[in-house]
Order: structure tokens, then sequence, then C-alpha cells
């Protein structure tokens, strides 16, 4: 389920993210599934990285900091 959280981020820091986020290495999901998750599972992923861990930071920040 999705939970709408409105004002949660500046439209500037929204971007940056997005651009962050765009830059990033993404992999095969498969790499990270469970043997039987792994014959059904098809996705890409964020590699892990410095970088992507800044981008969750930034996020998890933000929704830590919401009254929601």
């Amino acid at each position: 389920m999705f939970h709408l959280i409105g004002g949660l981020l500046e439209v500037h820091e929204l971007a940056a993210l997005r651009e962050a986020a765009g830059a990033l290495p993404f992999e095969d999901g498969k790499r990270t599934a469970g043997s039987a998750a792994r014959r059904v599972k098809d996705n890409a992923q964020a590699a892990a990285s410095p970088a992507r861990e800044a981008v969750l930071k930034k996020v998890e920040a933000a929704l830590r900091g919401s009254p929601a």
C-alpha cells in the first residue's frame, strides 16, 4: 500500500534526489533474491554503493522528520 506524504521534500531537494538516484548504477534484482524468488523476480535495483546510501539516508531523514 502506498501512502502519499505531501510536503515531505522541497522542490529543489526532490530534484537533487531524483538526479542522484538516476545516476546510480543498477543491477539485476535476482542477485538479492532467495532461491525460490530468483526464478520469478524480474527487476533492476540500485547496486550497493556510497552514493546509494547517501540517497537513502536523505530520504530516511525526511521521513523520520515528518509527523505523518
